[in-house]
């Protein structure tokens, strides 16, 4: 049972197999129809295909058998290779003319019907501004306020302005058209005149044309290719400066920073220096006064009651004085610290 099975299966793969190689072999019959009936003239198939039949009749004459076999139709030979591959070669070479053709000629017509639409488009401008241009100066700026009527005169004018402007135009276009024809009169002549002088290039001149083209285009590959790493090198250098430009602003702003931290420094070692001399002369002049109390309290004198009650409030001013200095010291040593770190 499984052998049944399998050799189904291997004849629906050959089926599927020859489908496909008939299929193959119609489409390559076909393009090579197309191809005989391209280059071959009408009856030279069969006019062939004659001559064999009397050739093998010719041969088979004398034989029943051999004249019995005259009847079939002969069987050609196949193609070799190098007749496939010219046909096919021959045939995408019409195909890809055909269709560059037909490129060019859709091309032609695209053009045209752009050149079509532009000239309705600017036809259709021209006449919104002629509207525009009549219901101002006639339909609107025209109509006399008392009657409600158009000014014939305006009218008049605004139509003779429109159509001595018409006339401009035209006689614009003609001069251009006669400049278009006497250029394209000139490269004529001057076509017919190389023509005449044998300036037409020749098939060796061709190849020549050829070759130096394709000189060419090597070096216009290499100066490309040149560019492109010119182009990389460029593009790292432009990251390389963008870096350093990042890296000098980084810079220029600490050094600013490290200025303006610099100043705010100088002006608290210039602040200390006024407060530590001002604290010097009052420290002094305190040091003055409390050797002159101690040897006062120390003399056999003893001062008044109220002496002594001023005394007590010069002291306490000066311990507030002294305590008050003694912080603005500490701060001035704390600045002192950050400047020396």
């Amino acid at each position: 049972m499984s052998s049944d099975a399998a050799d189904a299966d291997a004849r629906r793969r050959r089926t599927a197999e020859l489908r496909a190689e008939c299929d193959r072999l119609k489409d390559e019959n076909d393009l090579f129809e197309i191809h005989l009936a391209r280059i071959a003239p009408p009856g030279s198939e069969r006019a062939t295909e004659t001559d064999a039949e009397d050739a093998n009749a010719k041969r088979s004459k004398g034989s029943k058998k051999s004249k019995a076999k005259a009847d079939v139709p002969v069987i050609r030979e196949k193609l070799t290779d190098a007749e496939r591959l010219d046909a096919v070669t021959a045939e995408s070479e019409l195909l890809e003319r055909i269709r560059e053709e037909t490129e060019a000629a859709n091309e032609r017509g695209l053009m045209d019907l752009r050149a079509a639409c532009d000239e309705v488009e600017i036809c259709l401008q021209e006449l919104k501004k002629a509207a525009h241009d009549f219901k101002k100066e006639v339909a609107v700026g025209a109509v006399n306020p008392r009657t409600g009527l158009v000014d014939p005169a305006r009218w008049q004018r605004h139509s003779e302005q429109y159509v001595h402007a018409k006339e401009s135009t035209v006689e614009k276009l003609t001069l251009t058209n006669k400049t278009l024809r006497n250029q394209i009169t000139h490269a004529e002549s001057t076509l017919r005149q190389k023509e005449e002088m044998g300036e037409v290039l020749h098939a060796v001149d061709f190849e020549k044309l050829k070759i130096e083209n394709q000189q060419f285009a090597e070096r216009i590959e290499e100066r490309s290719a040149e560019l492109g790493k010119q182009k990389d090198s460029l593009a790292v250098a432009s990251l390389t400066v963008n870096k350093l430009k990042r890296q000098l602003d980084e810079a220029s702003a600490r050094m600013r920073q490290l200025q303006a931290d610099m100043d705010q420094k100088r002006y608290y070692m210039g602040t200390f220096d006024a407060n530590l001399e001002v604290a010097e002369k009052e420290h002094a002049a305190a040091y003055k006064l409390n050797k002159n109390l101690l040897t006062a309290s120390n003399s056999a004198e003893h001062p008044g009651v109220m002496e002594y009650v001023h005394l007590k409030n010069e002291t306490q001013l000066l311990e507030l004085k002294a305590a008050d200095w003694e912080r603005k010291l500490e701060v001035a040593q704390m600045g002192t610290g950050r400047l020396t770190n």
